[in-house]
Parts: structure tokens; sequence; C-alpha cells
């Protein structure tokens, strides 16, 4: 018998820590950018305005459960990870 893990569990709760979906994102560097700068200063509530802007954009849905959830860092790492990918492109 299978056991999973119940829907109100901690760890189903958790936001995946999965690569963001390879479709490509929307967002430019430019827009990357002031994403990342408002993550680096810690301004959650502007940051989840800013998603809002681009609801649908793949990395927008990727960073949307940690905005939700305060995973600062994580959205962080994201972020410099998308940004260096489209500078290393340019």
């Amino acid at each position: 018998d299978w056991i999973s893990a119940r829907e109100d569990s901690p760890a189903s709760a958790a936001p995946s820590l999965a690569p963001v979906r390879a479709e490509p994102s929307r967002l430019d560097a430019v827009a990357v950018a002031e994403l990342l700068a408002i993550a680096r200063r810690g301004e959650i509530a502007l940051l989840r305005r800013r998603l809002e802007d681009w609801k649908g954009d793949p990395l927008v849905d990727a960073l949307e459960p940690f905005a939700k959830s305060y995973r600062m860092e994580r959205i962080r790492e994201l972020l410099e990870s998308r940004l260096a990918e489209l500078r290393a492109r340019a």
C-alpha cells in the first residue's frame, strides 16, 4: 500500500523547488533586474504587485509560491540565475 502525504501536511504545503518550466519567459533583463532589486531590498508587497503584472509568465509562475510564503532567498536565487542566463545570451 502506498502512503501519500496529507494535503495539509507541511511538506505538501511547501512550494516546489523544481526548476522553472522550460517555456521561455517574456521578461527581459531589465524586468528581471528590477524584480531582483526589489527582492534584495526585501519588499515583498511590492514584489507581489510586480508579479501580478506578469501573471502567466513561466518565471513569474515559479516565483509566486515563494512570494506567498516569503521565501526571499529562493526568489533571489531564481532571479539571479535567470538574469545570468539573459546576460550570457547578450
